[in-house]
């Protein structure tokens, strides 16, 4: 006994030992993988250097608006005007997060327009995906065709559209990443950061830390909550309602937005059920975390469809973790080529979606 306690103080005392520690027994339940890959500081520079490039010019096409008109731009530019003019926002008063307040508070006390606060916001939800997906792949025809089916699946829509979203969603990326590293310490901090840009992360954050565990289980359960959201969607966000004022929203203003079942969005992603099947053995832990939280977010929107909005943009959200799937299965000989359709397959009907359908969500 007073060895054990020994070692516990040695361990607190010694974060590094105490954080293998911590990585070891979440390893053993099966939270993350108990392999963590190297990478060396010229392959962090280098996806720096490119993410930093690539996001640059995503800021200025968003901010100048060079693709087309925003849906929601018109209302962050209410909001930074506000912050310009004196107004104070507090947590519970606007639908605006305190996180992204505070930057775009400090943004305003510096002298930056409505286009720079904006466009640095895009970057701050555009770099982390970028790095992480150069960082992640070995070689950069992979980095290539991974951006491209970010880019014209998800950049429309999230950095183009719901920012906030798009920035907590980075910053879920980079916590992925660190939770599959075996840094948790890390992944609980960006999870943290998130939630103070868009409460989405609330949901979303608790997802990154589950064991990866036999698929049958993964599915009873996503049965199970499609069950209980059919059941009690109305109750839960009512109860959410008096604390998170965004949520009205979504129960008041756009719960009469039809949804799809069949649109593309959702479509494409239950393609990759048939791969997982034939294919399960080869999936490592990155790609099975990122379907298994598919799974959850396919329930959560089946079960909440009576709020559309509220449904579809958290499995829009999820599904972006999608990106650490296509990144190893195109390291993969056997998973590459369905990859590569999935890919190009998404490329072209959201590229259809964005320049003629004229929307990119879908959901009608």
């Amino acid at each position: 006994m007073a060895g054990r306690t020994a070692v516990n103080a040695a361990a607190a005392n010694n974060p590094g030992r105490l954080n293998q520690r911590i990585s070891r027994w979440l390893c053993e339940r099966r939270i993350c993988s108990g392999v963590a890959r190297s990478y060396s500081a010229h392959e962090k520079v280098t996806a720096a250097l490119l993410a930093t490039v690539i996001a640059l010019a995503g800021a200025v096409i968003a901010a100048n608006e060079l693709l087309g008109v925003s849906n929601d731009r018109s209302q962050y530019d209410l909001f930074f005007s506000g912050l310009r003019n004196g107004e104070r926002y507090y947590y519970g008063d606007t639908r605006f997060e305190a996180g992204f307040t505070y930057v775009a508070t400090l943004l305003v006390n510096i002298g930056a327009s409505n286009d720079v606060i904006y466009g640095v916001f895009v970057f701050i939800a555009f770099f982390p995906k970028l790095f992480i997906i150069s960082l992640r792949s070995r070689r950069i025809a992979i980095s290539a065709a991974v951006m491209v089916f970010y880019f014209t699946r998800f950049f429309p829509m999230f950095e183009l559209t719901i920012l906030r979203s798009a920035c907590a969603a980075g910053m879920l990326v980079l916590a992925f990443h660190f939770v599959e590293e075996r840094q948790i310490v890390k992944g609980l901090i960006f999870s943290a950061l998130a939630i103070f840009f868009h409460n989405s992360a609330l949901i979303v954050a608790p997802l990154l830390f589950m064991p990866v565990i036999k698929l049958r289980y993964i599915i009873l359960l996503c049965i199970m909550l499609f069950a209980l959201l059919t059941v009690y969607i109305d109750e839960l966000l009512s109860h959410l309602i008096g604390s998170v004022e965004s949520i009205s929203y979504y129960q008041h203003g756009a719960q009469f937005l039809s949804a799809n079942l069949l649109a593309p969005s959702m479509s494409l992603d239950i393609a990759l059920l048939p791969i997982v099947i034939i294919f399960l053995y080869k999936h490592t832990f990155a790609m099975l975390r990122a379907l298994y939280m598919q799974m959850f977010a396919t329930a959560f929107a089946l079960g909440a469809i009576k709020y559309s909005v509220f449904a579809f943009r958290l499995r829009d959200t999820i599904a972006i973790f999608l990106i650490f799937y296509l990144v190893d299965a195109l390291h993969d000989d056997d998973l590459r080529y369905p990859a590569m359709a999935l890919i190009a397959l998404n490329s072209v009907i959201f590229t259809y979606a964005y320049f003629f359908y004229g929307s990119v969500h879908l959901l009608n």
